[in-house]
């Protein structure tokens, strides 16, 4: 009888609790959470410090950019970079394969092998970046680098993570 007592109250304790769901999504693997290429751009990084000298490729001054497209798609990746007083003076969007590390630079540098160029088509002192993407699941870095050196010489940039995926840190 006691038996009989206890299934019983199981049951009910079982029936009143209410059950979760694990939410699995957005801890940190590439599935659910990105949109395809094509989506809408949403802002990922604000980094400042951004820094050009004008010269030609493989010398002076560069800011370097590189990033990887995590998610499971082809997606979109967008860089702005502007002026110390906040004028735009390069803004292109690439697509990137999925699983693609892509390196652009605001001039070429013998150190990095560029997919694409940010010239700003001039001097950049005290500038900042935006970074755009049609997924979550792209990451970046950003530094300044000697052009001319073919060894990786130069100074890591700040980054502001804007939607982070949960369960991560940069």
């Amino acid at each position: 009888m006691k038996f009989v007592s206890w299934i019983i109250a199981a049951a009910l304790a079982a029936s009143v609790i209410p059950a979760h769901a694990q939410n699995r999504i957005g801890r940190g693997l590439p599935s659910g959470g990105g949109q395809a290429q094509g989506g809408p751009l949403a802002l990922l990084y604000v980094v400042s410090g951004v820094r050009d000298n004008g010269g030609a490729a493989n010398v002076g001054t560069a800011t370097t950019f590189h990033c990887t497209n995590a998610s499971t798609a082809a997606e979109n990746i967008q860089i702005q970079v502007r002026d110390f007083a906040g004028g735009v003076v390069s803004d292109h969007t690439y697509p990137l394969n999925s699983g693609r590390t892509w390196t652009t630079s605001t001039h070429d540098t013998a150190v990095f092998d560029e997919d694409a160029d940010l010239s700003p088509g001039g001097t950049i002192i005290q500038g900042l970046a935006f970074i755009f993407a049609t997924t979550q699941f792209m990451f970046c870095s950003a530094m300044l680098v000697e052009a001319a050196s073919p060894t990786p010489s130069g100074i890591s940039l700040h980054m502001v993570r804007f939607s982070p995926v949960a369960g991560t840190s940069e």
